[in-house]
């Protein structure tokens, strides 16, 4: 393999993947029976290079990401206690560095790839700090800082050594041993082997006796020879096999309770907290575990499975585990690297009994052991787990149940102690259970990620582990969901604690009583206003009273409903409170809903009376009640008397019924009690501190309860009610027009209403001062808003949110809070009102403990009694509470998910169904939602999913700050920056305002599908002409699902983007039956310069490799040259981000449309693209950029143009060396038509994210017309493609790609150019090492080529991913400095 390597160093970046591609995969297909079947690992030559075992090659791939990194140092401290002679120690410690090859190994790069090295002897010096003359706690706090400095000691893999001792004297007879050795060749085992033999030389050394230890017969190194060669071939598959079925599915993170959104990219600031498990309690697990003749370790994972399924619902929960690996004993005795890492994965679903989950926990260890030998490293590497840079793939919770040989010292003059460091740790996952078994129970630590969890979050976790683990010891036969999960202090805080809202309000009170007080008290006080009409409390209880008496002569009374059809106006109070005084329960219906809604409510509801306007009798049913108009009956009315009716009205007689919607579409009548209303009122008076207050705006419509809420508030507490017009909802500078002019200082409002009235006063620079009370509900919002309306309101301004429901009297909680929050977090809803109760329950009514979600469930005065005419859906909903004493108390489920936070604040989640499934990923909408109102100029978001011809497609729904603040393209960048390819929206559709329902909500059934997006028109816009631009312009707006699209519309300004393009060329041969290579799109990708190319006598176009990536004007332009797949799709992300005023050219290799024959020479492609490039600009300076093998064609390049006089100021390349000498590759495997294919899908697949699953070895027996066939069918499914997409596209590509391959280039007679290398941080296995040959070279030899010293940018991502996002931001951001550098330097 050396001799390989050397030759790989001279070959393009995608050659030498290729060639690495093979032969890995040679490796891994060899047949099974080269594989040695020697039942002993034989002793391997030491004349070869030594390879290094999977999980070894892990860690130096990480090291040289960052070398010398101390995240994979492992500390060992021990304190000595008796007399102690260093030499002697030291004498010691170097013969167990003698014994064992593996602590004398280094770690060397052959050819680029690494090996181990055996150095023949290794004398390590024991260093001593001699502290002794210290004080004693001086003397312990420098022990523990040197501690702390050895345990962050940097190891250099390829000089070692790779362990570093130091002794610390504190007293003649105390000293503290600090050991620190990298992991790459020790394990938890290895160092306790290394202690005990430590002790053991010490004890003879020390008493002039020979070593007792005998020499051992293998060592590392033919351990991880043995591994390679063995596990190949039938032995790999069939494990890799049955991990491929066990982790199927586990792609997504465990959705963990925790207290702060989970960081883009993982962090490891670790925090720790220690527990104990009852010596009683593990004697009855281990007790439990003989019974199912499981391990203690098994009832423990199955105990955390547990835990982690009551607090996330999972039904498959995984987690890691630590194994030894030493199921060889000859191995037992080895110091090196074998710890493995395993994944349990257990099926809980069925809500089975804890000794059920058991048996399957067995069922899965006993698997997984079965499996061990497949390293982690592996696993990761053949299943290619989907990359999220914010969680570690498979699973997030690890569980090590120490079982590691204690370090027993044997009888000894010298006695060795744990010394203990106090530090942070460093969380390798979210979490990690640590559990020691001891005489006195199990000792635990519950290791975390402090970015995700607050250490009072873990101190609960520990509790409820604790009480989970004596429930299973005490009752095994519990079903999951009903073992305890709660300490019984957590489980008062949360019924009892957070729920006492008890207030003492008048028993018999009613809100119309509260009314009439206020008319006698201040008779000429403002009651109430509209548009047209004011009355005073005097008039309005006058013409009440004499409305009731009317309707009592109709029979209105206890119990019988009275409809009220009328517009928003004065007289609709009038009639409300008529139907209060008469004893009657009013059902309002508003006007302007549909005919149908309203005549499905008189129907179900069969009011006795229906009160309305004779003008408003045509659009009722004809099928109505007796009727009261208030117009042509006013006569008869006005005879009535003028005071109140003597009808004694009870409080648990109902007040009204609502209409509500109904998932069946039946809308369901909620009835509220008098009672129920009454304690809203005081709840409100209690919270709001109503008396305080003067004017209340009235926005909602009439048919909504929050109607019935200001009207409440209002006039219950003797102010005036405002109502506001519908149509000026959505007219802000009308509505805060009304709001000055009749002085109002109380209003409840919408967020879709509050957006559109922040957005008015900011334009404005008016405020809310004025406002004593500013309420939002009824909707979500997000913090970011709600500070935002804060800073538009005055000081002494209470800003609350609220909620409720119907079924619970309007309002249950609300939140107030000036403490700012992040801004993506959705508004929370609080705290109780005064007698409403909050619980946050289980599928089983069980409470959930504090951060996790669950049902939110409504309790108290406030609740309704129920659905009018609707007994079984009232059970359903309304069901008994198992928390309150008192006779028929009963609970509301509202549907809705949330959960509490430490201080008792209800956090609001999301309807129990905003999590989605698309394409077999879950997707929390809410998550989404999020990020995007982290962007600035988005103002709200409603996400929905359209499901056509069962294709499920999420569609995000937007509205902007201000018109054209942000475009679709960059919103959907923006998420690809934070979120994995999945939970990317398909579509993006901006709206000037979201459709609103009569109550104000955003009607989501309003919004329009995708395929409906009306586009505003621009002033510049041109229609469609004639038939050919007709048919493109409908291809367009099908495809971009938009419209209207004009002709000078470019396809990618508008959304297209790589993909698109191609189903572009496919939709437009199937509708004119005509084939449009993809390099005519890219060079005229509008309408009217495609229906020109299609026209039948237009005269043929020369090929031209230019591709316009991003228009621009007022810098020169920048040309890119792609990698040997030749085409420049993938540039379009990195070309959008160089600025608006820069045009950015691609130079499309020729042969990609499958007809016309590729380059055949690097020389022959920069003639071509030079030649192009000045038909654009024809003199420089000029700037080019290069990719991968596209590197070595802009620097071909740039000798061109300098050879011809012309300057070029900037040669980017993008993560290559320079070509070197080329060499004969007898040693590199020949590759066929398979391997081509193969290669180029995995290309595609690391570029854009999807997984092919295709191999050379499936290809192979395919004939080369099913090879492209496969191909291209595997590219559509996986979406890459669009269906019916012709083999030909495909086939143009390998060729291309093969041509790429096969060119050798050496530059010749060079010219100094200025060169900038952008070197990818990562290295993805398939992209080669980088060759020996510019070791110590950090140019990569680009020195010998530059003008000046070469500029050097390290950036992040791998090889290919680096192009994407969201790696390409920060490439952009650097790119787009040195281009400003360099055009500033020759332009001065």
């Amino acid at each position: 393999m050396s001799e390989l390597s050397k030759k790989l160093a001279g070959l393009s970046p995608e050659k030498r993947e290729l060639i690495l591609r093979k032969l890995r995969q040679q490796n891994v297909l060899a047949a099974p029976e080269a594989v040695a079947r020697s039942t002993a690992i034989p002793r391997a030559p030491r004349d070869q290079p030594l390879p290094l075992s999977f999980p070894q090659r892990r860690l130096w791939f990480l090291d040289q990401f960052e070398p010398g990194t101390p995240a994979y140092n492992i500390p060992e401290f021990a304190r000595l206690l008796g007399p102690l002679q260093p030499e002697v120690l030291e004498r010691s410690l170097n013969e167990v560095i003698r014994r064992h090859e593996g602590l004398r190994t280094v770690f060397v790069s052959e050819g680029g790839e690494p090996c181990q090295s055996v150095l023949p002897r290794l004398n390590v010096p024991l260093s001593v700090v001699d502290l002794s003359h210290l004080p004693e706690t001086e003397r312990g706090e420098r022990c523990q800082a040197l501690a702390l400095q050895v345990a962050g000691a940097s190891f250099d893999l390829a000089r070692g050594p790779l362990l570093q001792t130091t002794l610390v004297r504190l007293a003649a007879e105390e000293h503290v041993l600090l050991l620190v050795v990298h992991h790459i060749v020790s394990d938890g085992w290895s160092t306790g082997i290394l202690v005990r033999e430590l002790a053991a030389l010490y004890d003879a050394f020390s008493r002039q006796q020979p070593s007792p230890l005998p020499e051992l017969p293998l060592q590392y190194a033919d351990f991880a020879v043995w591994q390679r060669e063995h596990l190949q071939g039938e032995v790999l598959g069939k494990q890799l096999d049955y991990w491929r079925k066990q982790l199927d599915g586990s792609d997504s993170a465990l959705m963990l309770p925790t207290d702060r959104p989970r960081p883009r990219v993982r962090t490891h600031a670790g925090g720790k907290q220690s527990f104990r498990v009852d010596a009683a309690v593990t004697r009855q697990l281990r007790s439990l575990a003989g019974q199912e003749r499981a391990s203690l370790f098994m009832v423990m994972l199955a105990s955390l499975q547990a835990l982690l399924f009551r607090y996330t619902r999972e039904p498959r929960i995984s987690v890691g585990t630590y194994i030894a690996n030493r199921n060889r004993t000859e191995v037992e005795p080895l110091i090196g690297f074998f710890l493995n890492t395993l994944v349990m994965r257990t099926d809980l679903s069925g809500d089975p009994t804890f000794r059920e989950l058991l048996r399957r926990v067995v069922d899965v260890t006993l698997g997984a052991y079965a499996h061990q030998d497949v390293p982690f490293e592996k696993l990761l590497e053949e299943l290619t787990p989907t990359r999220d840079t914010s969680f570690s793939p498979f699973f997030q919770t690890m569980l090590v149940l120490q079982n590691t040989p204690e370090a027993s010292t044997g009888p000894s003059r010298l006695r060795l102690e744990p010394f203990s460091v106090a530090g942070e740790p460093h969380a390798q996952f979210d979490l990690t259970l640590w559990l020691v078994e001891e005489a006195e129970g199990l000792e635990g630590i519950w290791e975390y990620n402090r970015d995700l969890f607050d250490a009072s979050t873990i101190e609960r976790m520990v509790a409820h582990f604790q009480t989970l683990l004596a429930g299973i010891a005490a009752h095994p036969e519990q079903r999951l969901r009903k073992l305890p999960l709660l300490p019984e202090t957590e489980r008062s805080r949360l019924l009892r604690e957070w729920n006492q809202t008890e207030r003492a309000f008048p028993a018999n009170a009613c809100l119309h009583h509260l009314i009439e007080g206020h008319a006698a008290r201040t008779p000429d006080a403002i009651a109430v206003v509209d548009p047209t009409r004011r009355l005073t409390y005097a008039e309005l209880d006058r013409q009440a009273n004499q409305l009731a008496h009317h309707l009592r002569t109709l029979g209105v009374g206890p119990g019988r409903l009275t409809g009220i059809f009328l517009e928003k106006s004065v007289e609709v109070v009038v009639a409300v409170l008529a139907v209060l005084k008469a004893g009657g329960a009013y059902v309002p219906l508003d006007p302007s809903y549909p005919q149908d809604r309203t005549a499905l409510m008189l129907a179900d509801s069969r009011p006795q009376v229906l009160v309305t306007r004779d003008t408003l009798r045509a659009i009722l049913p004809a099928s109505l009640p007796p009727t009261v108009c208030l117009d042509t009956d006013a006569s008869a009315i006005s005879r009535q008397p003028v005071t109140a009716p003597t009808q004694a009205v009870e409080p648990e007689q109902l007040a009204y019924v609502v209409y509500t919607s109904g998932s069946t579409g039946r809308p369901k009548g909620v009835m509220v009690t008098h009672r129920s209303l009454a304690n809203a009122y005081f709840a409100w008076e209690d919270a709001y501190r109503l008396p305080t207050l003067r004017a209340h705006l009235q926005m909602a419509s009439f048919s909504f309860d929050v109607f019935s809420g200001d009207f409440t508030r209002a006039l219950g507490s003797g102010a005036t009610l405002v109502l506001c017009p519908r149509e000026w909802l959505l007219e802000p500078e009308r509505l805060h027009a009304l709001m000055l002019r009749e002085q109002v200082d109380c209003g409840e409002f919408v967020p879709a209403v509050v957006r559109l009235l922040m957005g008015h006063l900011e334009d404005q620079r008016q405020r809310l001062d004025f406002m004593r009370l500013v309420i939002v509900g009824s909707d979500t919002w997000d913090m970011r808003e709600y500070h935002q309306l804060r800073a538009l309101c005055g000081p002494d301004t209470r800003l609350v949110s609220s909620y409720g429901l119907s079924e619970a009297t309007i309002d249950s909680t609300y939140f107030e809070n000036a403490t700012p929050t992040p801004s993506e977090q959705i508004v929370p809803i609080g705290r109780p009102f005064a007698n409403s109760r909050m619980y946050l329950l289980d599928a089983q009514m069980q409470p959930l403990p504090i951060g996790v979600a669950g049902e939110l469930y409504v309790g108290g005065d406030g609740l309704a009694q129920g659905y009018w005419g609707q007994a079984g859906l009232t059970a359903e909903r309304f069901v008994p509470s198992p928390f309150d004493t008192t006779p028929g108390a009963r609970l509301y489920r509202t549907g809705d998910m949330a959960r509490y936070t430490a201080d008792g604040t209800i956090g609001f989640i999301g309807r129990n169904d905003s999590q989605v499934k698309i394409r077999g990923h879950r997707i929390e909408l809410d998550e989404i939602k999020a990020k995007l109102l982290e962007h600035a100029s988005v103002q709200a978001i409603e996400l929905l999913v359209h499901e056509e011809d069962s294709n499920r497609q999420l569609v995000a729904y937007l509205t902007l700050t201000s018109p054209g603040a942000v475009g679709a393209e960059e919103l959907r960048q923006h998420l690809k920056q934070h979120l994995p390819p999945y939970m990317i929206p398909s579509a993006f559709i901006l709206l000037e305002a979201f459709p609103l329902t009569p109550n104000g909500k955003v009607d989501r059934n309003a919004l329009p599908a995708p395929k409906g997006i009306q586009r505003t028109q621009q002033e510049d816009f041109v229609a469609p002409r004639d038939d050919v631009e007709r048919q493109l312009a409908a291809v367009f707006e099908e495809l971009l699902s938009m419209r209207p699209i004009g002709v000078h519309d470019s396809f990618f300004d508008l959304g297209g983007h790589s993909l698109m393009a191609v189903r572009l060329t496919v939709r437009i041969r199937e509708q004119l039956g005509r084939t449009l290579p993809l390099a005519t799109l890219f060079q005229g990708p509008t309408i009217e310069q495609l229906a020109r190319a299609l026209q039948d006598d237009a005269p043929a176009r020369p090929w031209s490799p230019l591709v316009q990536l991003h228009s621009g004007g007022g810098q020169p332009p920048v040309f890119c040259v792609p990698g040997a797949g030749g085409n420049t799709l993938y540039l379009r992300d990195l070309a959008k981000r160089l600025g608006s005023t820069r045009p950015v050219y691609g130079l499309q290799a020729r042969g990609l449309d499958g007809l016309a024959p590729a380059h055949q020479s690097v020389e022959e492609m920069a003639e071509c693209y030079v030649e192009a490039l000045r038909q654009v600009q024809a003199h420089g300076p000029y700037f080019l950029l290069g990719h991968s093998f596209g590197s070595w064609i802009a620097f071909e390049m740039a000798q061109r143009l300098r050879k011809q006089g012309e300057t070029v100021a900037f040669l980017g390349v993008l993560n290559t060396t320079i070509p070197l000498e080329p060499t004969a590759h007898t040693e590199a495997p020949a590759f066929d038509d398979a391997d081509w294919m193969a290669s180029v899908a995995s290309t595609a697949g690391r570029l854009y994210g999807a997984d092919l699953s295709i191999s050379a070895e499936e290809l192979r027996p395919l004939s080369p017309e099913e090879r492209r066939a496969e191909l291209t069918r595997r590219l559509v499914a996986t979406g890459l493609l669009p269906p019916g997409t012709s083999s030909q596209h495909v086939h143009g590509l390998i060729e291309v790609y093969k041509t790429a391959y096969r060119i050798d280039y050496l530059p010749r007679d060079t010219v100094p150019v200025p060169i900038t290398l952008f070197q990818a941080h990562e290295r993805h296995e398939d992209d080669g090492i980088v060759p020996t040959d510019f070791a110590g070279d950090a140019t990569w030899g680009w020195t010998r080529y530059a003008d000046g010293a070469v500029r050097i940018e390290q950036v992040p991502g791998d090889h290919m991913t680096m192009m994407v996002a969201p790696h390409v931001e920060p490439l952009a951001e650097k790119l787009r400095e040195h281009l400003d550098r360099a055009r500033t330097g020759v332009s001065g």
